[in-house]
């Protein structure tokens, strides 16, 4: 029988909501997950990591975290899990991505999933070269950060500059040898970076009244339909939300094949339809909200004969387990 390990925070705790104090009922994942023949060990990151578990071959269920250092120390152990011949849930690059968009535009570059264009800059000079010839208006966003608050409608060179201003860090930071920074500066000026850290450029999908906000565990969809304020393009965070309204196979196939390219049990994506087609703007894997899962009263199952309607009747715990249990089995056969 292999094992499957859910690795909790430091406060027993898998953190797969909005905040980092709500967690996954792990009693109901491990009576879920046993029923796939696999043994369930429940373990913080420190007791697995400084004790002896068989690695090879067993798979391994973990938290993340939306502090920075934290989330650190928890790849440091992913990777050596993953180097081990340990199987991560979510993949590695799942988790890379949870909290960086930068590395989402990656991905989704990488795996052909059809996403507005997109232009990654690291530093303020390359951001500005890249504005002086770009075609407005677009979306500008940090590459940290949930929800609608770090994302913004740029229509000029200029608002491109504050926006990058604000959101990078300055390329040289004062310390005690204030002298010797002051020489490097003049001296060095240009080659450092003015400002450095991660900004995202992106084509913007104009006209655009609603998007759809999906979490599917395998075949399964959870759907929400969130409208745009007026004269704002974000809905997400609008609160103006439906969560009765009835999305199109087009999306739900959409988000199907999205989960496929990425290769985990689970996703939340947030999908916009323009002129017949969908794109994916951003996505997570890993320690997402819930709220579109815990408010319906239907989810949608992919059926061989096509998607189908179903009453919710199991708590959103029990769709993460099952996703996971299904998604080894596929693995193995």
């Amino acid at each position: 029988m292999k094992v499957i390990y859910l690795l909790t925070n430091s406060c027993g705790l898998i953190p797969q909501r909005t905040y980092e104090r709500e967690s996954l009922d792990l009693q109901v994942m491990s009576n879920v997950l046993s029923k796939y023949n696999l043994k369930v060990i429940i373990l913080s990151f420190d007791e697995f990591i400084n004790n002896k578990y068989a690695i090879e071959d067993n798979y391994f269920f973990y938290a993340s975290s939306q502090f920075p250092v934290y989330k650190e120390y928890i790849q440091d152990i992913l990777m050596y899990i993953q180097s081990s011949g340990g199987c991560i849930i979510p993949n590695f690059n799942a988790f890379l991505a949870h909290e960086n968009k930068n590395f989402q535009v990656l991905e989704m570059k990488r795996l052909k999933i059809i996403s507005p264009k997109s232009f990654l800059t690291g530093t303020y000079e390359e951001g500005t070269a890249f504005l002086s010839k770009a075609n407005f208006p677009l979306v500008a966003k940090k590459s940290r950060g949930f929800g609608s608050k770090t994302v913004k409608q740029i229509n000029s060179v200029k608002e491109g500059e504050v926006f990058l201003r604000q959101n990078l860090t300055d390329g040289f930071v004062l310390n005690i040898d204030y002298i010797k920074w002051l020489y490097k500066k003049w001296k060095f000026t240009d080659l450092y970076p003015r400002k450095h850290g991660k900004v995202i450029f992106q084509e913007m999908i104009e006209d655009l009244e609603y998007d759809w906000k999906v979490l599917i565990f395998g075949t399964k969809c959870f759907v929400l339909k969130r409208f745009t304020k007026k004269n704002d393009f974000r809905a997400s965070g609008s609160g103006l939300f439906d969560y009765t309204a009835v999305p199109p196979d087009t999306v739900l196939d959409f988000a199907l094949d999205t989960i496929k390219r990425l290769n985990v049990p689970f996703a939340s994506l947030d999908i916009v339809e323009s002129n017949g087609r969908c794109f994916l703007i951003e996505y997570q894997s890993v320690h997402f909200g819930l709220l579109t899962a815990l408010n319906a009263k239907t989810y949608y199952r992919y059926t061989d004969t096509g998607w189908v309607g179903n009453n919710k009747d199991k708590e959103v715990d029990y769709f993460f387990a099952s996703a996971i249990g299904d998604f080894i089995e596929l693995e193995n056969n």
